[in-house]
């Protein structure tokens, strides 16, 4: 009768668990060569989290100004684990060991060749080189393994982003101001020359107002503007027109062969929202700016996504523009998509993940009392 019992226990637990309702996938379509995938309101794992576990921090050290970081931008890890930072107002690269120790520097201020005047952004190549993109130069510089310069070339109008690179060359974005403004995304090769254009998206937009002769100009919150993310290792570039959740995939020649949808009810703009805006401005301490930024016409709604990131598993992160109050303090919506596409999980950060390298996460930390910013790395551990 005991061996009875417990087989009905058991029989009873399996059709409890057969039964628990499972998140419905997304609706796949194919017209002609392009796939849309309609995800449901809801992901697939709802009960799926993440987890980082500090390791390591470094670079707020007083003691050492060499290795001192004063307002670093980027955060690149090679092969070997060394840890590569861009600093904004030293204008040059210093390199970390695993461990955090200061390794060397690469370049120095300057408007020489190896040198940087405001550096953008920075991706490794395949064969270990480093590229590096120089805003106010407005050029790209190459770097061996060892920090030695190799050569630049100069461009037409302003990159901000690399995309990914392969051995023919980089993707990134290619800024035109003017009347007709607008982003492009090209692939260059190493000397310049440009060998594809991925198309023509949306620039930030900008409030312009004419004083005497000269014209002032503001970004406004929350208008549309084309947000992007590479993929290195599928060579992918994923588009989102930050105003609706539709996210476009693109592949080598610059074809768009995917697009991503979920339902997404926007978060209003609030007063309170308006006031954070009007603040900023004033810190500024230009009455210009202040009094135009009362005069333009604010949104009744934000944004959908506020920016995307691809991380080491080919995972799509949108950060969205919801946000919320833990005892942690405020916390982002991330919304996470498959390498195909589908909506997987979602989870509410209070931190902003930086990139993703062999399993773990290195991010730019402030610190609130010293206001020294720090690197730090963080193990990532997943669980439903």
């Amino acid at each position: 009768m005991k061996h009875a019992c417990m087989g009905f226990l058991v029989f009873l637990l399996l059709v409890s668990v057969s039964c628990t309702p499972k998140a419905a996938g997304p609706d796949v379509e194919t017209i002609g060569d392009l796939v849309f995938v309609h995800n449901p309101a809801l992901p697939l794992h709802p009960d799926r989290s993440v987890e980082f576990v500090e390791e390591l921090g470094f670079g707020g050290d007083e003691t050492d100004e060499e290795a001192m970081l004063y307002q670093p931008r980027d955060i690149l890890v090679d092969a070997r684990g060394f840890i590569h930072v861009s600093d904004y107002r030293d204008a040059v690269i210093k390199v970390y060991d695993q461990d955090g120790r200061y390794v060397r520097t690469i370049g120095r201020k300057g408007e020489g060749p190896g040198e940087f005047q405001s550096l953008s952004d920075m991706k490794f190549l395949d064969d270990g080189r480093l590229l590096v993109l120089d805003y106010r130069a407005r050029r790209s510089s190459l770097f061996d393994q060892a920090g030695q310069f190799i050569e630049s070339h100069p461009w037409r109008n302003p990159h901000f982003q690399i995309l990914f690179v392969d051995d023919a060359g980089y993707l990134c974005d290619e800024n035109v101001y003017g009347e007709d403004s607008k982003v492009l995304v090209n692939k260059f090769d190493f000397q310049g020359n440009e060998l594809e254009n991925w198309g023509e998206f949306t620039p930030v937009g900008f409030q312009v107002k004419r004083i005497g002769d000269s014209m002032l100009s503001i970004s406004t919150p929350h208008t549309p503007r084309s947000i992007f993310a590479g993929d290195p290792a599928r060579k992918r570039l994923y588009h989102c027109l930050n105003d609706t959740y539709l996210i476009e995939v693109y592949e080598p020649p610059g074809k768009l062969v995917r697009k991503i949808d979920r339902p997404y009810q926007p978060v209003p703009f609030t007063q309170e929202d308006a006031e954070e805006y009007y603040a900023g401005m004033d810190r500024r301490g230009n009455k210009q700016f202040s009094d135009l930024a009362r005069e333009v016409e604010l949104p009744k709604v934000k944004t959908v996504a506020e920016s995307m990131l691809v991380d080491n598993r080919g995972n799509l992160w949108v950060a969205t523009n919801e946000l919320g109050e833990s005892g942690e303090g405020p916390r982002r919506a991330w919304d996470i998509f498959n390498p195909d596409g589908h909506y997987t999980c979602r989870l509410w950060l209070a931190i902003r993940p930086g990139i993703f390298v062999h399993g773990k996460m290195y991010r730019l930390h402030t610190d609130e009392e010293t206001g020294f910013v720090t690197v730090k790395r963080y193990r990532v551990t997943w669980s439903d």
